[in-house]
């Protein structure tokens, strides 16, 4: 791999230490990146999760819960009972359960 990066003229040695130099400055900026992403989840952990999409897990959560006690009878109450946005969500989401 590093015969095939060789120019005309540039010594072993040379092109060995480029390569160096870029996987060093590709490390560095993962790092870099890695940690932004971090601090910026720790800063985060403090609030709830109150999105949208907490909205639509309950309904799969109700769903199943709702499976389990009364069969599919269960199923389709709690799947009527259900009024939010987008339809039949929560049955899509059930089958990550």
């Amino acid at each position: 791999m590093i015969a095939s990066t060789k120019r005309a003229g540039a010594s072993s040695a040379t092109v060995r230490a480029r390569t160096v130099v870029a996987f060093l400055s590709v490390l560095v900026a993962s790092l870099l990146v890695a940690a932004f992403i971090l601090q910026q989840i720790a800063a985060h952990a403090a609030y709830p999760f109150d999105l949208d999409e907490a909205n639509h897990a309950n309904g799969a959560l109700a769903l199943l819960l709702g499976f389990n006690a009364d069969g599919f009878a269960g199923l389709l109450r709690e799947f009527f009972r259900q009024g939010f946005y987008p339809p039949a969500f929560a049955l899509v989401r059930l089958l990550g359960l």
